[in-house]
């Protein structure tokens, strides 16, 4: 029997790796249509060309379209052949320039295309006195020519973009040009010369020397092969691919040797469905060089990657005839081909070969009975039923039920809710249920309870090859074997290790275990742990199932799709739903592998079947771009296109900017993470996932660098940024410029202000002097007046005395009595005089006693003059200067009051308020002879006093109502 068992899982090695090879023999593609779904104006290519930044460049019948792989963005063409001679929008051809800018054909029209400013330009040459449209297709670009074939005309010929010109090398040419596909395949072989598609063979010029060649042709100067109408015809390497009506053919081009092959494969490829093309045909694509094949249809264009998804998916959508409940269960091989899949409520059997679902009685046992199935060394299976053991026979395809007899009390009562069952030789199962640990014996057909774990619900037994055994009871691991009913532990228990279910892994000597908070992995040698976690690169730490491959990789599903753990490089691979998982999360104990390798993992909404050798990862770099700069989520003109330049110089306001990114990959299907960082302003990056747009607020003034990485569907980096330097200035306000500009400005006005103060000083010091030489020059001409006036009169009377006295005519005793009198009256004055100029008393008595003595000898000479002067004490501080003023002042007021005023009563009032010193003084004069429009000199004087002390005057008089004036005096 065992070694009958042995012979099937040979076959089914044998049969399993034939199949595997006839699998490889045809190449796989994964198809993505590229139509209006995905933003194409229009499904029908009739131009394409990858450029040298590694986009693939479009033309339809109204836009240039560009593709990154997952996106289109579109260039319209509407509006721009509105000229007699350019009527349409069809873009025929595309190529590149040396400065990555694109020549293309509207309407038959030669047009350039600028990269940075995005702008269509027709392109014109004189004639004579006038300019007309240059017409062809550009087919290739070499210096600064432009070649170009016209099917319309005729002609091949070239443009020199540098001189503006255009030169015919070849007329009457037979292009090909099917007016319904506009069908013509001529292209440049990269190096030397143009292969152009004929009505019959094909044509080679050099574009060096301007020799033509002919290909499957009637010209006398064919090289190769018998004439033909090449429908199709490609470059690849050294070989030209040349489809025909009839056939294929294969030449050899620096031979001339040629094949004929199988007819072109048909493609019939649906959207999202995986095609094998054989290696031995070709197929009319195009072939970038990365692997990738492009097909142009009728209506649409495809996208064949060889990069597959990883996982065989089976879900209701995939497979209709799998449906109800799809929460998988429980997987297990029937044989070699057949696998049982169970549900809560269905079973289904499933045909891994044909990956299709067999169509089955329902009086079929296996697919008739609930639960999962546990197979026997015999070829029988046991069942877990909800009441307990359940035994199929095979032989007699017969059942028979177990029940488990210790459930007569609460704590036992779910013994028969059964969670995994165990063969343990010779002749038992160990039973784990909700109310403990049983062994049963196959012969007598009884169940024994194991004491040690009691009514404890025990969920995880496991038996490695040794017969140990790993049971979790209560989050605690224990290790050790079963003698009858005995537990004899081999280590101490495990605390807090809980595990769902494990695998042995002998290649590595450990178990591995599937637990909620992670995956554990117990070394056999020395029973020491260690549990991988998210820190550790799994997309979660929910794990349902574990399973290890031949290579020694650890596979295991978890509540975010399946991951895969390589032990050597410690490096985890996370899976996703891109890559066809039935869904995110799975289901405990439904992992399985069957006898030739293949991996099952049920989940939620289906399974997963695989074999692991098979999961390639993509290598391949996705290239960073950027799509869209805006600020304040308004768009942003630039200079040229973001994508297109790598500076970007912004004003102080707009410091609140957003950039919008995306990726080049055609390998990925859209499923890029990325991450980004703007250095100067955080230089950790931000791990942004799928995201596609970086928002930056409130940037302070600086020079910013933004860096954006991007890695594929697979998780592989590429570690070249993308960089775009972001120059946000300072306000004008915060400029170095303006900040030393404020600086000079504050220094010359400091130093106008020291000019201007130094100019006041002189100014004033100008004015005292000029009051004080005004001052002493009035007071030289009023003593002047004085003198005259008084003694000088007086001297010129006794003058006249003296000479009457020699005269005997005139008695001389009167004359000496009135000389003496008048020198005794000159005396008097010349006293008065020299005390006005220099009172003693002021000096000796202060300003009070001084004002008062003057007011007394005035009323003592006038009799019918009043004087009523009021005082406070003054200081003894009182500066000389003021004391004097202040002095000469009343004495300027009183001898204008005696001279002008006619006045019969004067009042003085001299105190100190607030810090300043106050003289009011009062006349019941006529009041009109010092007014301020008649001033005389006596008032000028008190003005010039009044300055010169730093003081205030007010004067207020009127006809007939006397004169009064306030001054105040800084104390």
């Amino acid at each position: 029997m065992h070694l009958l068992r042995y012979i099937k899982v040979l076959c089914a090695v044998l049969a399993g790796g034939l199949l595997h090879y006839r699998a490889e023999a045809q190449k796989k593609y994964y198809v993505t249509q590229i139509d209006s779904e995905i933003g194409m104006p229009q499904s029908t290519v009739y131009a394409m060309m990858k450029d040298s930044k590694g986009f693939v460049w479009l033309g339809t019948a109204q836009s240039l379209s560009r593709f990154d792989g997952s996106r289109i963005r579109n260039f319209t063409t509407t509006g721009l052949g509105n000229t007699h001679k350019v009527s349409g929008r069809l873009v025929r051809a595309i190529v590149e320039d040396a400065d990555t800018h694109l020549w293309l054909s509207i309407s038959d029209a030669l047009v350039r295309f600028d990269r940075k400013t995005e702008r269509f330009t027709f392109i014109k040459q004189r004639t004579g006195k006038n300019s007309e449209h240059v017409f062809g297709w550009p087919m290739a670009i070499k210096d600064t020519k432009v070649w170009c074939i016209a099917p319309t005309t005729g002609e091949l010929f070239y443009y020199d973009y540098q001189t503006h010109k255009k030169r015919v090398i070849l007329t009457n040419v037979p292009f090909l040009n099917d007016t319904y596909r506009f069908l013509n395949n001529t292209t440049f072989d990269g190096k030397t010369g143009i292969w152009v598609h004929l009505t019959e063979g094909l044509m080679y010029i050099n574009l060096n020397t301007g020799r033509t060649s002919y290909f499957f042709s009637k010209h006398p100067r064919n090289q190769a092969g018998t004439p033909a109408s090449a429908v199709t015809f490609k470059l690849k390497k050294d070989t030209l691919l040349v489809g025909t009506s009839s056939g294929a053919l294969a030449m050899h081009i620096p031979s001339r040797r040629y094949k004929t092959m199988l007819n072109p494969a048909v493609f019939n490829g649906s959207h999202n469905s995986a095609v094998a093309l054989p290696a031995s045909q070709s197929v009319a694509a195009t072939d970038f060089g990365d692997g990738i094949l492009w097909v142009q249809r009728a209506h649409g264009m495809y996208k064949l990657s060889p990069v597959l998804p990883k996982f065989n998916k089976v879900t209701p959508s995939t497979h209709p005839g799998f449906n109800g409940e799809t929460s998988v269960r429980s997987i297990l091989s029937l044989n070699d081909s057949i696998v049982r899949i169970g549900t809560g409520q269905n079973n289904y059997l499933y045909n891994r070969r044909s990956k299709q679902f067999l169509q089955t009685s329902s009086a079929d046992i296996l697919i008739s009975m609930p639960g999962r199935l546990i197979p026997t060394s015999n070829g029988d299976y046991w069942l877990l039923s909800s009441k307990g053991l359940r035994l199929y026979t095979a032989r007699t395809r017969t059942t028979e039920c177990f029940t488990n007899p210790d459930t007569l009390t609460p704590e036992t009562k779910w013994a028969n809710s059964i969670f995994k069952v165990i063969e343990t030789p010779p002749n038992a199962l160990l039973v784990s249920t909700e109310s403990g640990l049983f062994v049963f014996n196959k012969q007598d057909k009884k169940y024994q309870r194991i004491p040690f774990f009691g009514n404890h619900p025990t969920r995880f037994p496991l038996k490695d090859h040794e017969g140990r055994l790993y049971i979790t009871m209560d989050s605690t691991l224990h290790i050790g074997r079963l003698k009858g009913t005995n537990w004899i532990p081999e280590t101490a228990p495990k605390l807090g290790y809980y595990f769902r279910n494990g695998f042995e892994d002998t290649l590595h000597q450990v178990i591995w275990g599937a637990a909620w908070n992670g995956l554990k992995m117990i070394h056999k040698k020395d029973w020491s742990m260690k549990i991988w976690t998210k820190k550790d690169g799994l997309i979660d730490s929910y794990i349902y199932d574990v399973l290890v491959d031949k290579k020694g990789d650890v596979w295991f599903s978890t509540n975010k799709g399946i991951s895969r753990l390589n032990l050597k490089t410690r490096k985890v691979d996370n899976f996703r739903l891109s890559d066809d998982l039935q869904s995110l999360e799975f289901n405990s104990n439904t992992a399985h592998i069957t006898a030739d390798g293949e991996f099952f993992f049920g989940g939620v909404r289906g399974f997963n079947h695989f074999y692991p050798e098979d999961i390639k990862i993509n290598t391949r770099p996705a290239i960073p771009i950027l799509t869209d700069f805006k600020v304040r989520e308004q768009p942003y003109k630039l200079p040229a296109q973001v994508g297109e330049t790598s500076d970007i110089q912004l004003s102080p306001e707009d410091n609140t900017f957003s950039i919008d990114y995306s990726a080049i990959d055609f390998f990925s299907s859209g499923q890029n993470t990325y991450q980004y960082r703007l250095v100067g302003l955080d230089d950790h990056w931000i791990n942004a996932e799928a995201q596609t747009t970086a928002r930056f607020g409130q940037v302070p003034p600086g020079s910013y660098t933004f860096e954006l990485k991007v890695a594929n569907n697979d998780g592989i980096w590429n570690n070249t940024p993308r960089q775009l330097r972001i120059v946000v200035p300072p306000p004008m306000t915060s400029t170095l410029w303006f900040r030393a500009l404020m600086i000079l400005l504050l220094l010359a006005g400091l130093y106008g202000l020291y000019r201007y103060q130094l100019f006041q000083v002189y100014q004033k010091q100008r004015l005292e002097l000029e009051v004080t030489m005004k001052t002493q020059e009035a007071e030289r001409q009023r003593f002047a007046i004085e003198l005259h006036d008084g003694i000088g009169a007086n001297l010129a009377t006794l003058k006249l005395y003296l000479s009457a006295l020699e005269n005997p005519k005139f008695p001389s005793k009167e004359l000496s009595q009135r000389a003496s009198l008048l020198l005794d009256t000159s005396f008097v004055e010349l006293r008065q005089l020299i005390h006005n100029l220099s009172p003693r008393t002021l000096t000796q008595l202060g300003l009070v006693e001084a004002i008062r003595k003057i007011t007394a000898d005035i009323c003592q000479s006038h009799q019918q003059l009043h004087i009523a002067f009021e005082h406070d004490d003054m200081p003894e501080s009182m500066e000389e200067i003021t004391r004097i003023n202040l002095y000469r002042i009343v004495q300027e007021l009183l001898q204008n009051t005696l001279k002008h005023a006619q006045a019969t009563q004067i009042s003085i009032e001299l105190r100190q308020l607030n810090h300043q010193f106050q003289l009011h003084y009062h006349d019941n004069g006529r009041g009109s002879l010092s007014t301020q429009t008649t001033r005389g000199n006596g008032l000028t004087n008190i003005e010039s006093r009044v300055m010169l002390l730093n003081g205030k005057l007010h004067i207020d008089t009127a006809p007939g109502q006397g004169f009064t004036i306030l001054l105040e005096i800084p104390s």
